[in-house]
């Protein structure tokens, strides 16, 4: 049978397998060397091919197939072409399967959308501690206690709190305008400012006040005293 002799959709499948036969080769030796499946090279050769996939892929399996059996796999894939396929090889795919793959696309872009959503959410909320931190908090002292230490810490010139530093212990406060300490036994305390070691002066009670100013130590008499003014 010559390629010129076909006139129904069927006989190009039986074209290719009538050349198969003649070559003695089976469905699995050409799957072998084509590494199209039997399944499919069974319904090329019975005319069902573009029930088991879309049209634009059953004319590429005929193309690849009649290559491999010397026929003119050129001329076999057109008419293929001209039985089956009324629409581009891009519209052959099932609108279906076009319609679910669109979905999951649209399903993929909507989870990025929310994941950068929340990593930026995340990334915010990060600058904005930092910037607090470091912009509204910015005064910081640490105390670190090598006896015990009897202490009142101030903050923008209010009390906030007052207790006993047991040796080997430390403690540390933030303020927006001021970090303000009165410490009793200054001799077992050492306040550290931004990594450096304040020198106390020696005393029974002492202030050590932290604010736009820099840093201010002095001997009291007591442990109420008058506001610094300015805090």
């Amino acid at each position: 049978m010559s390629a010129d002799a076909m006139t129904e959709p069927e006989s190009i499948g039986h074209y290719l397998r009538t050349l198969r036969e003649q070559q003695s080769l089976s469905l699995e030796d050409v799957e072998e060397a084509t590494r199209i499946r039997v399944e499919i090279l069974r319904a090329v050769e019975s005319g069902e091919s573009t029930n088991r996939v879309p049209a634009a892929y059953a004319k590429g399996f005929i193309k690849t197939y009649a290559e491999f059996l010397g026929a003119d796999s050129a001329e076999l894939a057109e008419r293929f072409k001209g039985m089956h396929m009324d629409v581009s090889p891009e519209m052959g795919i099932p609108a279906v399967a076009a319609l679910a793959r669109g979905r999951r696309a649209a399903l993929s872009r909507r989870a990025l959308l929310l994941l950068v959503i929340g990593v930026g959410a995340l990334v915010a909320a990060v600058i904005v501690y930092c910037f607090q931190a470091e912009i509204f908090w910015r005064y910081k002292l640490t105390v670190r206690a090598v006896g015990r230490v009897p202490i009142r810490v101030y903050r923008d010139d209010k009390f906030i709190w007052g207790t006993t530093i047991e040796p080997g212990k430390e403690k540390s406060w933030r303020g927006k305008k001021s970090v303000k300490l009165k410490i009793s036994r200054p001799e077992n305390a050492r306040v550290i400012c931004r990594g450096r070691t304040i020198r106390l002066p020696e005393g029974e009670i002492v202030s050590v006040i932290f604010d736009h100013r820099g840093i201010d130590t002095k001997i009291i008499a007591r442990w109420e005293e008058p506001a610094r003014p300015g805090i």
